[in-house]
């Protein structure tokens, strides 16, 4: 039987990443690192966790140990700093703070220099994990021109996506579709994990090829795939939430649930088309060589890990939540 929100429609021509072999012992490392700092403590917690520690080991199929540790720990650092705008356990004021604190690290890339007082332990905790991959990421990357643009494209998901994400959440109308994308893209962090893949594999590119016109709209691709992706996922984990802010939505504003969902799910499948041809047009140009093809796969990698985490994960497990959400009209046609 066909999935009610036809994810089997969601395409990438790309085989399934094996899973890294290296994904028990660096379970291992993050479960007794986040036990150290006092993370992770509630049961939906470590759910979260062990998900996150699964997609890390398909977005990085073939990185070492450390790097596959330092890549599952950025990205479940995304989660939890994401958290801290999602969750009632967080009041306004604590994530506006924690978002300038964090900020402060990206750009000094020292611990904020206010004190800690009145904060949520969760905020100081998540402070601590992101000074150890600030560490990792300095042992790993390839050059301070790697780790400058890790910083800058962390701090530019804050300004320009985190940020503005919430306050969509907090407007009395959705925003219009192409301003939520716009924000939306960022807010999804696809930059800064590209980054993230490139200290992963060791990659040190050159100006040149990172800021190539066809490159740069290759990653913006692999965010827009993700996010996209992301809003027809986890569509009815948002319902139960009451977290309107989705573009599935935001395309029910105008037209019926299966009409927006199929103008979704075509949207995404061609920018993955849009971005097969970019390759191709790359591949065909002087620009292609080994550190390219590892760099783009990178980015192959981290849609195909989110489409496997998002569709075996039980955060979007459609049987659970429709068992808990009050509302029994899962499809309304407008």
């Amino acid at each position: 039987m066909n999935h009610p929100l036809r994810i089997h429609e969601i395409r990438l021509p790309w085989k399934h990443t094996p899973m890294n072999p290296h994904y028990a012992f660096v379970r291992e490392q993050i479960v007794a690192l986040l036990n150290e700092l006092g993370l992770c403590e509630e049961e939906k917690e470590k759910d979260r966790r062990d998900g996150v520690i699964t997609m890390g080991a398909y977005i990085y199929p073939d990185a070492g140990p450390n790097e596959l540790l330092f890549g599952t720990l950025f990205v479940l650092w995304l989660f939890f700093f994401d958290d801290i705008f999602d969750e009632s356990k967080f009041l306004k004021g604590e994530s506006s703070q924690a978002a300038e604190r964090t900020l402060q690290m990206f750009r000094t890339r020292q611990p904020p220099v206010n004190a800690t007082t009145g904060l949520s332990m969760g905020i100081v905790q998540l402070e601590k994990l992101l000074l150890r991959i600030f560490k990792m990421a300095k042992d790993l990357a390839h050059g301070p021109y790697v780790i400058s643009r890790f910083m800058e494209t962390c701090e530019f998901y804050i300004t320009e996506g985190a940020i503005p994400m919430d306050k969509f959440r907090f407007r009395k109308e959705l925003p219009k579709l192409d301003e939520y994308l716009a924000v939306r893209t960022i807010d999804g962090a696809g930059e800064a994990c590209i980054v993230c893949s490139e200290i992963v594999a060791h990659l040190a590119l050159p100006e040149h090829i990172i800021n190539e016109p066809r490159i740069k709209r290759m990653r913006e691709i692999t965010g827009q795939q993700i996010v996209y992706s992301n809003d027809i996922y986890s569509y009815h984990r948002e319902k139960i939430h009451n977290n309107s802010v989705n573009a599935l939505n935001i395309r029910c504003l105008t037209k019926s649930f299966n009409d927006a969902l199929t103008d979704q799910i075509n949207q995404v499948n061609e920018w993955v088309l849009e971005f097969e041809a970019l390759k191709n047009s790359l591949y065909e140009s002087t620009l292609w060589e080994n550190n390219l093809d590892v760099y783009i796969t990178g980015m192959e990698n981290t849609m195909m890990g989110c489409k496997i985490w998002s569709e075996s994960c039980t955060r979007y497990d459609l049987n659970a939540l429709l068992h808990i959400t009050p509302d029994k009209n899962e499809f309304p046609e407008r």
